[in-house]
């Protein structure tokens, strides 16, 4: 029993000392970890600082570059204004108003608003069956008015009374042409 008594303080005493390696080896570790750490961070700072100044460096470069180019366009369509103007006053003093000076572009007509349909020769009615009609798949109200070439929004009273007269149906945002509608009689 004697020699099972020294093989376990034997025993005791080797686990004691590698748990005290253990732990010294913990301590250089986090020692060694929080001194990377810190290096790490120093390093960041110091990197980030160049990097921050590096992009700022390269912010203005392109700042006045893109200002450089903005006064070049400037300068460009200035001069695209007087050579227009002066070509324009030329051109109406050689031809001494015998034709009109040409536009650059041509105008989109504006819609015209849904009252206008009043002096048509069919009736407001007539006209958005007809349209009604040749659209049985359905038809939105903008699309309506596109086609009869008015404001969407000045044939909304005009629908409501198809709707209420049964002589057109909306399910959903489409309207649709009823069978029995007014453009048979």
């Amino acid at each position: 029993m004697g020699n099972l008594s020294n093989t376990m303080e034997g025993l005791v005493c080797e686990i004691q000392s590698l748990t005290q390696a253990r732990r010294a080896c913990l301590k250089d570790i986090r020692s060694h970890t929080q001194g990377d750490l810190q290096h790490l961070r120093r390093r960041r700072r110091e990197v980030s600082g160049v990097v921050r100044e590096s992009v700022q460096r390269e912010v203005a470069k392109i700042r006045d570059s893109a200002n450089s180019l903005l006064e070049g366009i400037a300068s460009d369509v200035s001069a695209a204004k007087r050579l227009w103007s002066s070509r324009s006053e030329v051109r109406d003093s050689s031809k001494a108003g015998t034709e009109a000076v040409e536009q650059p572009f041509e105008a989109k007509p504006a819609a015209r608003p849904a009252a206008e349909l009043e002096t048509e020769p069919f009736a407001q009615e007539d006209r958005i069956l007809r349209v009604l009609k040749a659209h049985p798949e359905g038809i939105r109200l903008v699309d309506i008015g596109n086609e009869l070439g008015v404001d969407w929004r000045g044939l909304i009273a005009l629908t409501k009374a198809l709707l209420d007269e049964g002589q057109a149906e909306k399910i959903g945002q489409l309207y649709y042409p009823v069978e029995h509608g007014a453009l048979s009689e």
